[in-house]
């Protein structure tokens, strides 16, 4: 029986063919599916939900307050009248005039400021009539992770059917939250 010698190329190209089928099987495992890590998102890439809460006019402020700075615009529209719901109306407006780049890069931080909802320590309930009722409170929680408390003033009227609407919302002390933002042309 004669020796019998396999050509160098033959041999370089089977070898490479044998790492390359050796590598692939011991990656496969990394390239397929993302791992679940990998699936969540960015921190603020979600608008976090509004909890919605009515019946009662304290119940309404709160929503209406979280609805406001999660931007949920169709909650905070139903749950508004007069200057409040012409203020959401001016501050969708606002945002829809910034470019998809603006808008995405905001939409991240306004996500991540919005992420806990703020609860209302009411410190005053005055009804000057049975329809109409302004509220003083304290908004607490927690905002950029940090304990926060803001003054906060609701004006509340009560709708034909018998439920309540935010008819203003003001932070005594502070910017009106309604004026945070020029108007857009």
């Amino acid at each position: 029986m004669g020796s019998a010698r396999i050509p160098t190329p033959l041999v370089l190209v089977l070898s490479g063919t044998m790492l390359a089928i050796g590598a692939l099987a011991f990656l496969s495992p990394h390239l397929g599916e993302p791992d679940e890590e990998s699936l969540e998102p960015l921190p603020g890439a979600t608008p976090p939900p509004v909890d919605v809460r009515d019946g009662t006019p304290e119940a309404v402020a709160e929503t209406f307050l979280d609805a406001w700075r999660k931007r949920d615009y169709e909650v905070a529209m139903a749950l508004s009248v007069a200057r409040a719901a012409a203020e959401v109306e001016a501050r969708r407006r606002r945002e829809n005039a910034m470019t998809e780049q603006e808008r995405e890069t905001a939409a991240q931080l306004w996500n991540t400021m919005a992420e806990h909802r703020l609860t209302l320590e009411i410190h005053d309930r005055q009804a000057p009539d049975d329809d109409h009722l302004v509220l003083a409170a304290v908004a607490r929680g927690r905002f950029l992770n940090q304990d926060y408390a803001n003054a906060v003033r609701f004006e509340l009227r009560r709708d034909s059917a018998g439920g309540w609407k935010v008819e203003a919302m003001d932070f005594p002390g502070a910017e009106d939250p309604f004026s945070a933002a020029p108007e857009a042309p």
